[in-house]
């Protein structure tokens, strides 16, 4: 079991940094880009992120626990950001140097996506130690992998407008995908127990 779980956490960590970082590298990619090239990539990759929001987490919410379910999810999701923009605007006045605006954006979406990837790790960390096709979780990291490249494009380019270094960015980039390998451990170890029970 413990080596089941393990592969677990460095398989979510290693598909969710895949992702984030061919995005986010894809920004930093270029050289010393334009004001507007930047704000350009931060509006298209919030784009692509509206997208998966309305169109694929959303309608899956609905359908999955109901309107209720949904309603309350979606709006303590934004309590949540509004309450760390708020704490980071405090923090920012308290500074001798303030965050730029772009920086405190660049932090609250990496806070925002560390969050969201927790549950995204259980998930795929689960269907990876439980099922018997391959091809099941397989399916999953790939759409996850895709799911997290507008995520490591708009987080860098918001960064990058905030003077952040580049060698800071990177590191940001794989921070957050921290809280994917540890929640895939955890769906690893749930996933090894559904499996356990199934063929006592």
């Amino acid at each position: 079991m413990a080596l089941a779980v393990i592969g677990a956490a460095l398989m979510g960590f290693m598909i969710g940094l895949a992702g984030t970082a061919t995005g986010g590298l894809f920004v930093l990619s270029f050289q010393r880009p334009s004001h507007r090239t930047q704000t350009l990539l931060i509006g298209f990759s919030g784009g692509v992120m509206l997208a998966v929001v309305f169109f694929d987490l959303i309608p899956e919410s609905w359908q999955a626990g109901g309107w209720a379910a949904c309603l309350i999810g979606t709006l303590t999701g934004v309590a949540l950001i509004r309450l760390l923009d708020q704490g980071l605007t405090s923090l920012s006045r308290n500074r001798t140097r303030r965050l730029s605006r772009y920086t405190r954006t660049g932090l609250l979406l990496g806070l925002g996506i560390a969050l969201h990837n927790f549950p995204e790790g259980v998930a795929l960390g689960t269907v990876y130690t439980a099922s018997t096709n391959p091809g099941g979780w397989i399916g999953l990291a790939l759409l996850m992998a895709l799911h997290n490249i507008p995520e490591g494009m708009v987080m860098a380019a918001a960064m990058r407008l905030g003077n952040i270094r580049i060698r800071k960015v990177i590191w940001a980039l794989v921070l957050v995908e921290l809280p994917m390998g540890v929640g895939a451990a955890l769906g690893g170890f749930f996933g090894e127990l559904s499996a356990l029970s199934t063929s006592l």
